[in-house]
């Protein structure tokens, strides 16, 4: 089970990537929820709250490098082949972790917002 504590909305669809949006410094998924409103329809979108934010706090070492690790376990435990990664500012510092830790073969694409 993820350690993440995490927002969802849609449905996970055949063919289409599952969207992950990555908030910034001092936030948490919920900043997402109008993003996550209009895209449900699309595909499944899960807004994570990244270490030491929102209700995930202390739940896991609050580092990008522990995110990515997390971010990574998610990816696996819900067998996200294909996901689209939004970044934003700290976000993308986690997602571009994600890839040096990990590699990027789930990852079908990356957008990178005000880092």
């Amino acid at each position: 089970m993820s350690r993440l504590h995490l927002r969802r909305a849609g449905h996970r669809r055949p063919g289409t990537p599952v969207l992950i949006l990555l908030h910034g410094w001092s936030c948490h998924g919920g900043f997402f929820a109008p993003q996550m409103d209009a895209l449900a329809d699309l595909t499944e979108v899960i807004a994570p709250d990244l270490p030491g934010h929102g209700k995930t706090g202390d739940a896991v070492t609050p580092s990008i490098e522990a995110g990515a690790d997390a971010l990574a376990e998610l990816m696996r435990e819900e067998e996200i082949a294909a996901a689209v990664l939004v970044g934003w500012s700290m976000g993308a510092l986690v997602a571009w972790s994600l890839i040096e830790r990990h590699g990027s073969e789930r990852i079908a694409a990356l957008v990178v917002e005000d880092m």
